[in-house]
């Protein structure tokens, strides 16, 4: 998880000189729907080794433990997701916005109570090493879906990004980008789940490697 999160912060991470590192809300935000949706597609990938898999996040012997309590996260996930249509945007941007605005507000950073403002606060420092924690939670969630509910993994990703953008979906980028945020001028092209997959893969081998080279072969890697 650790791995991950430092991967999705570090394009993002400024450094003041009495603020320490620190990186802007918004971005928080983007790196947070990065961290949920990798997590799901590495969930997805490795659904049938769940044994093995959660060995790269858990203390020895918590496995069973861990995996159990995994899939309670996943199933109360679902009761936001009925909805045939529903991306993983749909699913989860909100949540997120909403999660980080709550910690803003009880830090006294600001007084927005509904996520659509957002955008107001896009340029706000927030502390690295709370987003780093974050993050690492926001990915076992994703983790937690893609093993447990492959196939509505599956569906998600397809709604999101099989096919290519509406209108609805580039205004929604273009307005992004107008608040500041550090995004491509365009989305990214329609991406299968098997070359999303290959992707996010690519993250974590170079770290397996090197902390736990004999499970690449149980992982079938």
């Amino acid at each position: 998880m650790a791995h991950l999160a430092e991967l999705f912060l570090s394009p993002f991470v400024r450094t003041g000189l009495l603020s320490g590192r620190w990186v802007p809300f918004g971005q928080c935000i983007i790196a947070a729907q990065e961290a949920y949706e990798t997590g799901a597609l590495l969930g997805h990938r490795f659904h049938d080794k769940i044994p093995i898999f959660v060995k790269l996040f858990c203390e020895p012997g918590r496995e069973t433990g861990l995996a159990a309590c995994m899939g309670e996260i996943a199933r109360a996930e679902v009761a936001s997701c009925q909805v045939e249509t529903m991306t993983f945007f749909e699913l989860r941007w909100e949540k997120h916005v909403a999660s980080m605005m709550g910690a803003m507000r009880r830090a006294g950073r600001t007084n927005l109570t509904e996520t659509h403002s957002y955008y107001l606060i896009a340029s706000e420092r927030v502390r690295y090493a709370n987003v780093y924690r974050w993050l690492q939670s926001v990915t076992s969630e994703g983790i937690a879906l893609g093993m447990w509910l492959p196939e509505l993994a599956e569906k998600l990703w397809r709604n999101s990004y099989a096919l290519p953008r509406g209108e609805k979906e580039l205004q929604e980028w273009a307005a992004w980008r107008s608040y500041g945020l550090n995004l491509p001028e365009t989305p990214p092209a329609p991406e299968s789940l098997e070359a999303a997959e290959a992707r996010v893969v690519s993250y974590i081998v170079p770290y397996i490697s090197q902390r736990w080279p004999e499970m690449l072969q149980e992982l079938g890697l």
